[in-house]
């Protein structure tokens, strides 16, 4: 228990959301790893920020949760801004809803 209070947590998570950063690095990202590795890479460590969130000692509480949730806010984006770049990849362009 990290005995935070409601209010704390969520200016704090309202502080560490980054999602807009991770769409301004998605092509970048993209083009220096490849899509493959990107979006298993990337997915990994949007997944991390939830096991970052339910072990992070007390005495460090509120910035490991701005620090984990900011990293994730960024890895989520990227991870779906790949991912539906490359679905729409695949599908044939006759298919595909302009």
């Amino acid at each position: 228990m990290l005995h935070l209070q409601p209010g704390i947590v969520g200016v704090v998570l309202g502080f560490a959301a980054f999602g807009f950063v991770g769409a301004l690095l998605s092509s970048r990202v993209r083009a220096l790893f490849g899509l493959r590795v990107d979006t298993f890479w990337i997915f990994a460590l949007a997944c991390m920020r939830d096991g970052i969130h339910l072990t992070g000692p007390h005495r460090i509480a509120i910035r490991g949760f701005v620090a984990s949730s900011a990293i994730g806010a960024v890895a989520a984006t990227v991870y779906n801004i790949n991912q539906v770049s490359y679905r729409q990849s695949i599908v044939e362009t006759r298919l595909q809803v302009v």
